[in-house]
């Protein structure tokens, strides 16, 4: 009986059987070997279980009469409900608003530097493109001019690039 009692408090527990073993100090397997075999547990071992499980109720794991748990002053071991007072309850919600307030202020910020990154790239990128096209003006500027037809008039060198030479004959 006590076995199967201990084994019934395990599951409402919702440990496994090794993790209780475990827990009590048993080998592995030693507790589950002694259930299927219908053996007993020492005495040493249910007084270890009740050390480690102070609301396991000694009377119903021995006798199986009464309660699995230990009922303390009218309430369970497991739900303890403590009172708050008007004040701890209104300074509480005072700093859950305070710290909503700032979450939305930092998203606001999150909000505007990933704008201000974004532009920065658009900025970086018309730079790169910029310069590969000054790239491009100054190697056609340092070429010599010439006219290959008489017809046409003098071809004059671009003056909006950047390079310092660019323009000067």
């Amino acid at each position: 009986m006590v076995l199967e009692n201990l084994k019934k408090f395990i599951d409402s527990k919702g440990i496994s059987v090794s993790a209780f073993e475990k827990s009590i100090g048993m080998s592995n397997n030693s507790f589950r070997k002694s259930l299927n075999s219908g053996g007993h547990i020492g005495s040493d071992k249910l007084e270890n279980i009740l050390k480690i499980y102070p609301e396991l109720n000694p009377v119903w794991l021995l006798q199986g009469e009464g309660e699995m748990l230990k009922e303390y002053g009218g309430t369970s071991n497991l739900c303890r409900v403590t009172s708050v007072s008007i004040d701890e309850e209104s300074f509480i919600y005072k700093m859950y608003k305070e710290k909503d307030i700032e979450v939305g202020q930092l998203k606001e910020e999150i909000g505007v530097l990933k704008t201000r990154i974004q532009q920065l790239e658009a900025d970086n990128e018309s730079l790169r493109n910029q310069a590969g096209a000054d790239r491009v003006t100054d190697t056609f500027s340092d070429l010599p001019l010439v006219d290959y037809e008489e017809d046409y008039p003098p071809v004059e060198r671009p003056s909006s690039s950047k390079h310092p030479l660019a323009g000067k004959a």
